[in-house]
């Protein structure tokens, strides 16, 4: 796993349910902050900048920004955070698993609490925050393990790595999705299947989703994709078996099972012929950070 930023930390998690139009407002938080919604909608502005958001969209950001949170009057949001100082060295002191929301906190002054440079993550970054994703289980994980305390700094860092390391691979591959010559159409099948991994899903799904026919389907995989859509199918379901492997500590049967394979040796067959080695050991070999 690539170090994006090697003194990283989560100091804080949570999520937060507002109410039918409710708001909450910060001037200053110290902090690179995730956040996301995970149902409902509203607005949220940073640093001036206004952007609406609904279930399944995220924003990374910046350090030191500036929050207001408007909800929908109908349908309010429920929102997920997570908080990563981004360069705070190790040193024999107490660390406070708190994040400043303003500028008189004492904390804010915290000369150890500093920001860095996370390549591919710079200013605001937005993006969609799916279910079923490593991302998704992973933010959710990091919520669950702030609540429960003590917290150990190793674990606090070693969260951070993962956070950062996931969502800048996320930020890269849904550019690359949306930069696509794609049509609406193959887009609309795409984006299906990776919202439906536990689904098993057969061409003939794939061209009620494009609305054509089987052959068309396939015409569309092999003239964009360049290749049939059962080879595209397992692929996908194999690459976010291998994202869940190494962000979650789920059972192997149980990550088979959420991209679509009930039998566990039918997964474990198909993910060595596609990555060369078994999920026991993809794990062994790279949750090692």
């Amino acid at each position: 796993m690539e170090i994006i930023a090697p003194n990283a930390i989560v100091l804080q998690a949570g999520c937060y349910e507002f109410r039918n139009g409710g708001e909450v407002s910060f001037p200053c938080i110290y902090s690179r902050r995730f956040l996301a919604c995970l149902s409902g909608g509203g607005k949220v502005s940073v640093n001036g900048n206004t952007y609406p958001i609904k279930e399944g969209d995220f924003l990374f950001l910046p350090w030191k920004h500036s929050l207001n949170c408007v909800a929908n009057k109908d349908d309010p949001f429920r929102i997920l955070g997570c908080h990563i100082v981004p360069d705070l060295k190790p040193n024999d002191g107490k660390i406070l698993y708190r994040i400043p929301h303003f500028s008189d906190d004492e904390l804010a002054q915290d000369a150890f609490r500093k920001d860095a440079v996370l390549l591919g993550l710079e200013g605001i970054v937005r993006g969609r925050f799916l279910r079923g994703t490593p991302l998704y289980y992973l933010c959710n994980h990091i919520v669950q393990w702030y609540l429960e305390r003590p917290h150990r700094e190793e674990d606090a860092r070693a969260r951070a790595q993962l956070l950062l390391a996931e969502l800048a691979f996320t930020v890269k591959e849904q550019k690359k999705e949306s930069t696509l010559s794609i049509p609406p159409a193959l887009r609309n099948i795409l984006i299906y299947v990776r919202d439906h991994m536990d689904e098993k899903l057969m061409i003939c799904d794939m061209a009620r989703l494009a609305k054509c026919s089987p052959s068309s389907v396939t015409r569309l995989f092999r003239k964009h994709l360049d290749q049939s859509p059962t080879q595209w199918l397992l692929k996908t379901k194999i690459e976010r078996a291998s994202q869940t492997l190494i962000a979650t500590s789920l059972r192997i049967s149980e990550i088979g099972r959420r991209v679509g394979f009930e039998d566990p040796y039918y997964f474990s067959k198909a993910f060595k012929k596609t990555t060369g080695m078994s999920a026991r050991e993809y794990r062994r070999r790279n949750i090692g950070f």
